[in-house]
């Protein structure tokens, strides 16, 4: 009986162990792609992630900050060259969309009717919220603009 427990707690153990050495290791990410200091194949992290002690990787960040013109001249940026960076934008943005508009539709066909409209009800509520943080935030900038203008009047 003692045999078996031992046999059958060392089979367990060694599951991992082997799906391990079966498992391919992931490919790494080339050097271009790979931020100064950074290991190869490094995820990129969000601000949930830095409090976990982690850092946000640079290379993995969006790279918006091409339309803005103080990067464009920064960058001194050809028209050409800006032209292309708008072209590319807009080409992520459609594929974006459509990524997204045809996971909308597979998540569709998979709920009930039921569950289909709970999860609009969540997404309309989201966006109620969302709508509310940002009206707030718009009033607190106008709140601290007008005390910029005039300190005295607050207190």
């Amino acid at each position: 009986m003692k045999t078996r427990y031992v046999l059958a707690l060392t089979g367990l153990l060694l599951v991992p162990a082997v799906q391990a050495e079966n498992t391919p290791a992931p490919a790494a990410a080339p050097a271009a792609q790979t931020a100064p200091g950074k290991a190869a194949g490094t995820m990129p992290q969000g601000k949930g992630m830095e409090g976990m002690g982690m850092k946000r990787d640079p290379m993995m960040m969006s790279d918006d900050s091409l339309d803005q013109p103080q990067m464009q001249k920064d960058l001194q940026l050809t028209d050409p060259q800006k032209q292309q960076v708008q072209a590319i934008h807009k080409e992520a943005k459609e594929k974006h969309e459509a990524i997204r508009a045809e996971t909308q539709a597979k998540i569709k066909q998979v709920l009930t009717p039921e569950q289909y409209q709970k999860l609009q009800d969540h997404r309309a509520k989201k966006m109620d919220r969302r709508e509310d943080r940002l009206q707030k935030r718009e009033d607190r900038i106008e709140k601290r603009k007008d005390h910029m203008k005039d300190p005295q009047s607050s207190q």
